[in-house]
């Protein structure tokens, strides 16, 4: 599908900073905002991050616009019930599609991107979990496919209830 440029229409960039000593050695990460009910200070997140922690896809944020007009990440302000996992792999690993189908068949969408870490070239996936999904079964999933090298995995973010 070609790209639509007014697909992005409203879409505003995020900017979180990160820990100084984070993994990834990013200093920061951006993410898509759009922007809540006209109110110039609250946007809500429209996609996963990879490095950021304790956000997650849908969740309302605060932003402080810098002199240059920059949206800074402020505070969470709601919660969309959403979780964030991040799978670290070898690039291209082809066991990686046999694990995404059940995922996927639970609800999840990913975000991917290559990048290095520590000097090794890695393929990370920002893996969104829905509210209505089954977080259970999902964990298994990814702890299964940690126990059998297809990957490492984080949680970024727990948005689910859990009981």
């Amino acid at each position: 599908m070609p790209f639509r440029k007014d697909a992005m229409e409203g879409f505003e960039k995020i900017f979180f900073h990160l820990e100084e000593d984070h993994w990834s050695g990013a200093g920061s990460e951006s993410l898509w905002g759009t922007r809540v009910h006209g109110d110039a200070d609250l946007y809500q997140i429209e996609n996963s991050p990879f490095f950021m922690y304790d956000v997650s896809y849908l969740d309302v944020v605060s932003v402080k616009k810098t002199g240059g007009g920059k949206l800074v990440f402020d505070a969470v302000i709601d919660r969309g019930g959403h979780s964030t996992y991040v799978l670290v792999m070898e690039p291209e690993d082809v066991r990686f599609s046999k694990y995404w189908q059940r995922l996927e068949a639970l609800g999840c969408s990913y975000e991917h991107v290559r990048c290095h870490i520590n000097q090794k070239e890695c393929d990370l996936y920002a893996v969104d979990v829905p509210a209505t999904a089954d977080l259970n079964e999902i964990y298994k999933i990814f702890v299964e496919g940690e126990d059998c090298d297809v990957w490492v995995f984080e949680q970024n973010h727990l948005g689910h209830q859990v009981t």
